[in-house]
């Protein structure tokens, strides 16, 4: 299981979750021209990361149906089903495979043991 962390978008943007569509777009202006990379000479490379995780942002808060995407529960997302786990049926009789090769194991290391008694 992996573990993930959601990136706030709203906290991003620095707005609250129930900002005006109008309110996004100025916190967003307002923050690409800060972070913009032209603005931020010799941290070129900061303010780029800083300038798409904006963007990024913004995108999602400014259309709608993404919006409430963003904003459903995560427990409301679909989940990946599995099928419940079934050991594969065999036609043998005795041991099964498992057994055997432990066995198996177990030979060899009695083999090796006596060799090296007799060594």
């Amino acid at each position: 299981m992996s573990i993930w962390f959601r990136v706030d978008y709203y906290q991003v943007l620095g707005v609250n979750k129930d900002a005006t569509d109008e309110e996004i777009r100025r916190a967003f202006r307002k923050l690409a021209m800060q972070y913009h990379p032209d603005r931020n000479p010799g941290r070129e490379k900061w303010a780029n990361e800083k300038f798409k995780e904006i963007n990024k942002a913004y995108k999602v808060l400014s259309n709608p149906e993404k919006r409430a995407a963003y904003d459903a529960p995560v427990y409301a997302q679909p989940q990946i089903t599995h099928e419940p786990y079934r050991p594969a049926q065999s036609n043998q009789k005795g041991f099964p495979g498992w057994a055997k090769f432990l066995v198996g194991v177990g030979g060899l290391l009695l083999f090796l043991y006596l060799t090296a008694k007799k060594s």
